[in-house]
């Protein structure tokens, strides 16, 4: 599912993430992470978590735990715990295309 969006962002892809885990700390939220993506290359650090509606949840703190069982620390958006598999917003920029004039 991808959505147009304004300015300097063209698309946003939504990639499957995984689901929440359980409330920590004061008020943040650790959501099981999807153990394929290269966290390295494609830091999801301030980016944002939508629930299997489409609605935002959460923004992405931290990346924690080992390489094979990843875990999100995610700052809520909304007072609910997301039921269900949570998504990834990750933008993709819009290059220019063509040469100099």
């Amino acid at each position: 599912m991808e959505r147009v969006l304004p300015s300097i962002v063209k698309h946003v892809k939504q990639v499957p993430m995984g689901r929440f885990v359980k409330s920590v700390l004061n008020e943040k939220w650790l959501v099981a992470a999807n153990p394929n993506l290269d966290y390295s290359r494609e830091d999801p650090t301030g980016l944002i978590l939508l629930d299997s509606g489409g609605r935002r949840v959460g923004k992405v703190l931290d990346v924690l735990g080992p390489i094979e069982n990843p875990l999100l620390l995610v700052e809520p958006l909304t007072r609910e715990e997301p039921r269900g598999d949570v998504f990834l917003e990750m933008p993709r920029i819009g290059r220019k295309r063509g040469g100099k004039r």
